[in-house]
């Protein structure tokens, strides 16, 4: 193996090659190895070890993502366990809140983090995190231990653990990134649909305790055992400063903001198809697979899409997915009100939003380039963090807003969802169309 000198900042210590320059002291020799990146830049792209490393941000996205798709499992238990009976279920539910938020909430620090200190060493201590949280909230004993452990320390360990298996694939991958990526993040998808039956298992039958126990050992080895697989090609490159280089960015901002608007709208459907289900004399069974066809569509168009993306252009594919998305929002499901068209919408929504999940780390190497990916990664997914706390909330208003007697009006809800994503349409369109050199028929 090629292993050639990598400068890693450390504050006032530089570690260069296996040479280390510090004004009093010297970093063990076992620091620097966890440290410094392992580089081969004879090894193929897009084949060969570039698929172990597929292979590896898969488990990362099972389980660290997993785990946050299913927190309606644990709050099942929490409901009914006598330590929590003075609590409201809303404010139970801020646990599974917390744990969501923390991927874009900590997105800028996890980003810039890999790019300083490398994939492999920010992967492993995500992958303590994650332990050390399951372990401490299996062991705690009210409310607000459960919040701070279950809640905020695991949806941080998350966003630490999701950067490095996410961005270590742009060091692989080449003329098939996208369909990589789709694999990859395709992982979390299927993570919630295998975890959620394990975990109501486990805890039926070992308790909620040891549920959570074995859930932060299992999951947690498996996170740091592949971090460890990570690999470089290529050295990384931390350029100082580029944070405030992206915010003056236009075309940043750009993304930024119809990202944002995006988020407040797209998540109406994960959150309220199965209400919406009932109240049209379905039965809950019904919603609740409605739900799962929209995963399960949504885990397949990952992968489908992904593939697509390498072959029309990353923003190109990007921007059909929003759109079309955006169509079966407005044109089919106020129509859905019975159970084969709800179905048909959960499919349609679920494919082209799950390409819109896997496109976009692409998407975002297409506009600003390789340097300093994990920081300028991050930046952008700190933008889901809004939609994601107040989109379910500012829907529940709408609803609520329009709701007379026991008659519920969804319509307000569908349209303000179907308003947000024709705005980010717009927006992305404009996108496409500025980095494509002013051209709607440029392959980007």
């Amino acid at each position: 193996m090629d292993e050639r000198p990598v400068a890693v900042e450390i504050k006032n210590t530089a570690v260069i090659g296996d040479q280390v320059k510090n004004k009093s002291n010297y970093v063990p020799e076992i620091v620097i190895q966890f440290l410094k990146p392992k580089i081969d830049e004879s090894l193929p792209v897009d084949r060969g070890y570039a698929w172990v490393c597929v292979v590896s941000s898969f488990i990362v996205h099972f389980f660290a993502l997993g785990i946050s798709y299913i927190f309606g499992v644990y709050l099942e238990a929490y409901i009914k366990d006598p330590m929590l009976s003075s609590i409201s279920i809303s404010n139970i539910s801020l646990i599974g809140s917390f744990t969501s938020a923390g991927l874009p909430f900590f997105a800028i620090p996890a980003g810039n983090l890999v790019d300083r200190f490398g994939h492999r060493a920010i992967g492993i201590i995500g992958g303590i995190m994650y332990m050390v949280s399951l372990i401490l909230a299996s062991l705690s004993t009210t409310y607000w231990q459960l919040l701070l452990t279950q809640g905020v320390m695991l949806g941080i360990s998350i966003s630490v653990a999701y950067f490095p298996a996410l961005t270590i694939l742009s060091q692989w991958f080449v003329e098939k990134k996208g369909f990589a990526t789709g694999i990859a993040v395709a992982g979390s998808g299927i993570g919630g649909l295998i975890l959620s039956p394990v975990t109501d298992w486990m805890i039926s039958t070992m308790g909620r305790q040891q549920a959570l126990l074995l859930s932060g050992i299992v999951g947690g080895a498996a996170i740091i055992l592949s971090s460890l697989t990570y690999k470089l090609r290529t050295p990384l490159t931390v350029k100082s400063g580029d944070y405030g280089s992206l915010i003056k960015n236009g075309r940043f901002r750009l993304l930024y903001v119809l990202l944002v608007i995006a988020t407040f709208g797209y998540v109406a459907p994960f959150f309220y198809l199965p209400s919406y289900a009932v109240h049209y004399n379905m039965t809950p069974s019904q919603g609740a697979l409605a739900v799962g066809i929209l995963n399960g569509a949504s885990g397949a168009g990952r992968i489908i899409l992904g593939y697509g993306a390498d072959v029309l252009g990353h923003i190109n594919s990007f921007t059909l997915c929003i759109f079309f998305a955006t169509m079966a929002v407005v044109l089919i499901w106020p129509f859905a009100t019975s159970f084969g068209l709800l179905l048909t919408f959960a499919a349609l929504y679920g494919l082209f939003i799950g390409g819109y999940v896997s496109i976009l780390p692409n998407v975002v190497i297409k506009m600003f380039g390789l340097e300093n990916i994990g920081t300028k990664i991050g930046a952008i997914y700190s933008s889901f963090f809004l939609g994601s706390v107040f989109g379910p909330y500012i829907i529940g208003y709408w609803i609520a807003a329009f709701t007379t007697g026991s008659h519920i009006n969804y319509l307000p809800m569908i349209l303000y969802s179907g308003v947000c994503l024709i705005v980010a349409t717009f927006l992305l369109a404009v996108t496409k169309y500025i980095v494509g050199d002013h051209s709607w028929l440029t392959r980007v």
